[in-house]
């Protein structure tokens, strides 16, 4: 039986390239995605006093690190998020972070494609 062979030749081969931007631009796309959760989170956040709104803060997204932390420190933003047996629940973090899963998907598909 013939025997078929093929040689194949990489012209231009940009992995390198994308090897070095990709924590980079990652991490980009996280801190891009943090801050619109933040940005979220503030907007639908429940206001009486603005204590809690006020208290709404992102961490992390430094370049090169795959970390943000967006939170409150406020003693009862679980309780107002995710609601009491006397209080119903007003899901302000849990939706933003719901959006913000949304935009870095976009981030990271865009991401893939630059690169």
């Amino acid at each position: 039986m013939p025997r078929v062979t093929a040689t194949v030749k990489i012209k231009y081969n940009k992995l390198g390239k994308m090897k070095a931007k990709l924590p980079v631009e990652t991490s980009r796309a996280l801190r891009r995605a943090g801050l619109e959760v933040m940005r979220e989170a503030r907007r639908n956040c429940p206001v009486d006093s603005g204590t809690l709104k006020g208290s709404i803060a992102i961490e992390g997204g430094q370049v090169g690190s795959l970390d943000v932390i967006v939170y409150t420190n406020s003693g009862y933003g679980a309780h107002v998020n995710f609601g009491t047996r006397f209080q119903s629940a007003q899901p302000f973090m849990t939706n933003a972070a719901e959006y913000g899963a949304r935009i870095l998907k976009k981030e990271l598909d865009g991401l893939v494609n630059r690169l």
